[in-house]
């Protein structure tokens, strides 16, 4: 229905008033308003009806967002499946992602970051220890392939924090897969192990890429977990390998792929980190032993 009748003239401000409840409204003219000749039938625009549906767990934490209305805008697509058995909405400034144990979670970009390593026990020699960590990162598509390093902690001993902050990523939550090591450095080139970790990434990114094709948005979340699953058993765990045959210099202590899934990033983003020892993280890597060493790296994840 896009009419409505019961509009009157009133003869004082020479307006229209309606005159279908019992309170007239003020005229500008002073008290109420004055009736005058026929009752007219106004046509007046329906607001548009939403192009995509909002329902559900996600729909509810949409309409307490203030629907369209918040920071989310309007959703760009009806609701899909997403990674983990999850569900998904987008919107036009962020997402709501939802799982039956987590709820409805609201969130645009996030960041992973590198919060810093413990040493357990140091290797094997006298003196401290000077490690420093690598990471090749392989984001989802269309995210793009990249390598980064830590700088050389110096003086480590066993029992020793060294709390950092090094961004390994920023974008939509949909996975992250990593490619890690561990390093005592000596006298080696650490741009040429990070120039290889850099090469493994791009196989892994390359792998998701073909396997998702033309498929974009949240779809690739599920794909991607799946792809990197297999491209770690058949491939990265033996290029992480063949690092060990080079002669770099630096004592390697370990080597290992990292997989964040989509629902991780979400989960996080949202979740209270952990301190130890001034590390402030919210993923710890599995205990890194080699050469006689013992050391834990974390991570965090956080909204941006």
């Amino acid at each position: 229905m896009n009419s409505q009748d019961q509009w009157r003239y009133c003869e004082k401000c020479h307006g229209m008033f309606y005159d279908g409840y019992p309170e007239k409204g003020a005229c500008p003219a002073g008290a109420g308003h004055n009736s005058s000749g026929f009752m007219f039938v106004l046509p007046h625009d329906l607001p548009p009806a939403p192009k995509y549906a909002v329902y559900g767990g996600i729909g509810d934490r949409y309409n307490a967002l203030g629907g369209s209305t918040s920071w989310l805008g309007a959703a760009t697509a009806d609701e899909a499946p997403f990674a983990a058995g999850g569900r998904v909405s987008t919107f036009e400034r962020g997402n709501i992602y939802w799982w039956p144990d987590t709820g409805a979670i609201e969130l645009g970009n996030v960041a992973v970051r590198f919060k810093g390593l413990y040493c357990f026990s140091t290797t094997d020699g006298p003196g401290a220890d000077e490690p420093y960590v690598g990471f090749g990162i392989a984001p989802a598509p269309p995210g793009i392939a990249s390598s980064t390093r830590s700088p050389i902690y110096t003086d480590v001993d066993g029992g020793d924090s060294r709390p950092d902050c090094i961004e390994l990523f920023r974008g939509l939550p949909y996975g992250l897969q990593l490619q890690c090591g561990l390093w005592e450095h000596d006298s080696g080139d650490q741009d040429r192990i990070t120039g290889i970790l850099k090469g493994i990434a791009d196989t892994v990114a390359g792998s998701a890429k073909d396997a998702c094709g033309d498929i974009g948005g949240p779809q690739v979340a599920e794909i991607c977990e799946d792809t990197w699953d297999r491209t770690i058993k058949e491939k990265v765990g033996d290029l992480l390998e063949e690092i060990v045959n080079f002669i770099f210099g630096d004592v390697q202590i370990a080597t290992w792929a990292w997989t964040i899934s989509a629902k991780d990033m979400v989960r996080f983003a949202q979740a209270t980190p952990t301190n130890f020892w001034g590390n402030i993280y919210h993923l710890e890597s599995p205990l890194l032993q080699g050469s006689g060493a013992d050391y834990k790296v974390y991570l965090d994840v956080i909204p941006v």
